[in-house]
């Protein structure tokens, strides 16, 4: 089943969404930056979040870097809490693709 089909099983039987904040939104927030304040309604609401492993190796990375280990350590456990997506190299093509074909890639350099 591909990329979008399983996207939409998911969803016929999820009933509420997923939330899905950014590596660079989880270091805001958590390294207490300027902008962490516009994902704090994300990240401290209700709504379930979705996270993938990338995120927590770029999340530790950073925080480990520019604070502390101890804080590093106290970050990847925020993100342990929520749903962790599986992500495999057929799912990081299909990801990649689909992204391509609905227009969410960077732009080309002019």
């Amino acid at each position: 089943m591909s990329l979008a089909g399983r996207a939409t099983a998911a969803c016929a039987r999820r009933t509420t969404a997923l939330i899905l904040v950014d590596s660079s939104g989880w270091i805001e927030y958590l390294a207490d930056r300027p902008r962490g304040d516009r994902f704090a309604p994300y990240l401290e609401g209700r709504e379930p979040l979705l996270v993938c492993v990338i995120e927590i190796y770029e999340v530790y990375k950073v925080i480990r870097r520019d604070l502390s280990e101890e804080r590093a350590i106290e970050a990847v456990s925020a993100l342990c809490r929520a749903t962790i997506a599986p992500i495999d190299e057929s799912l990081a093509l299909e990801a990649a693709d689909l992204s391509l074909a609905l227009g969410l890639a960077a732009q080309e350099p002019k």
